[in-house]
């Protein structure tokens, strides 16, 4: 009796391992059948200088599908296959940029197309607990294979459908297939939330399916200019000057601009500076109307006592007033290391950190001493 349950017990063993070793030889098997499929997409700026890295996948020969914001700013784009051949991509064939899809054309030579092979589509959602791949290029690391399963079916009204997987992804892996394991695509992977553990999302392949095509295709450069979105800034006084701090182009009416984050400066001489944050959104061109308020009119020209008075005006706690006097002792001299220092400071009385670094970045090229002396009060 007791030898019978050994061998059974031997026997379930072997079958545990046996069907363990076919999953895994399977598994392999398919990721060496997708890869080929599989490219690791490079863009650059106008000036040719790298951009962003991210994933693509052919659906046939010559097509590819990603993300929109895998090519967002790029001016031009090529692929790199699994077997490392280079290719470029020419043109965008169809877009979705509420559900951050875009296909897009690439220029295979005839005799090279059978070096590479495509992905299906499938039309029907996955379940919840379905066991899933992604193969992407995370941080650049190219044809990078990870595994989970599908962690949910979102809805979020009022018609977008979001898959949750709990596949590992990381920068780079935008534009992932996401795979089930008859090899077919369920979704591609489109954003993670940095601050969870395992909150990470696809679109499902439907609005893949559902792409329509553009009436006329367009290069990625003529794409990137119609996504940017132009600035326009009305100052009164008129011609006040306008900066942009946190970009390197200069400023002019109708700047073209990505979706984003820029810090507006608006200065003009006998006004008080206006610094603020605006919000460019997709599809959406601004208009940013800025009035400045007039300076007091102060009865020195002279930097120096324009100093003194600021002095009296930070022992009185009034550092606005002090901000104000010290920034027009500084359009009277702009070299007044001095000056600047005390507007720094100033600013740090006030509680405006970052405006304090602005005056000790200046101060560096005026004045090393003052420049550290303000850093280590920024610091202390």
């Amino acid at each position: 009796m007791k030898r019978k349950v050994k061998f059974s017990l031997a026997f379930l063993l072997f079958i545990a391992l046996t069907f363990g070793a076919l999953a895994e030889t399977n598994l392999t098997h398919l990721v060496n059948k997708i890869q080929p499929a599989i490219v690791t997409i490079y863009t650059y700026d106008q000036n040719k200088k790298p951009l962003k890295v991210g994933t693509g996948f052919f659906i046939n020969t010559n097509t590819l599908i990603t993300n929109c914001h895998v090519l967002r700013g790029a001016h031009k784009a090529e692929l790199i296959t699994h077997g490392g051949m280079k290719y470029p991509i020419t043109q965008v064939i169809a877009e979705n940029k509420e559900m951050d899809l875009i296909k897009l054309f690439v220029d295979i030579p005839r005799e090279s197309r059978k070096s590479i092979s495509h992905v299906n589509l499938t039309k029907s959602l996955p379940s919840i607990a379905e066991k899933i791949i992604v193969i992407g290029s995370p941080f650049g690391l190219e044809q990078t294979v990870s595994e989970g399963i599908i962690s949910s079916v979102l809805l979020i009204p009022p018609l977008d459908t979001i898959l949750q997987i709990s596949a590992p992804i990381s920068a780079g892996s935008s534009g992932s297939p996401v795979l089930n394991m008859k090899g077919e695509v369920v979704g591609i992977v489109s954003f993670f939330i940095s601050e969870g553990q395992n909150l990470n999302f696809a679109i499902p392949t439907e609005y893949i399916l559902n792409l329509a095509p553009m009436e006329t295709l367009k290069t990625i450069s003529d794409w990137t200019e119609q996504e940017m979105f132009r600035l326009y800034v009305d100052t009164e006084p008129e011609g006040a000057r306008v900066r942009i701090l946190n970009i390197k182009p200069k400023f002019f009416q109708g700047i073209p601009l990505e979706p984003g984050q820029y810090h507006i400066e608006v200065l003009s001489d006998g006004y008080k500076t206006k610094n603020m944050w605006i919000r460019m959104e997709l599809g959406e061109d601004k208009i940013l109307r800025v009035s400045l308020e007039k300076q007091p009119q102060l009865f020195s020209q002279n930097p120096d006592e324009l100093l003194s008075i600021s002095d009296t005006y930070v022992e009185k706690g009034e550092y606005e007033k002090a901000i104000n006097i010290l920034d027009q002792a500084i359009q009277i001299n702009p070299d007044n290391a001095t000056a600047h220092f005390a507007l720094g400071a100033a600013y740090l009385r006030s509680r405006d950190k970052s405006s304090a670094l602005d005056q000790y970045k200046i101060l560096k090229d005026l004045d090393k001493e003052l420049a550290n002396q303000l850093f280590n009060l920024i610091y202390e």
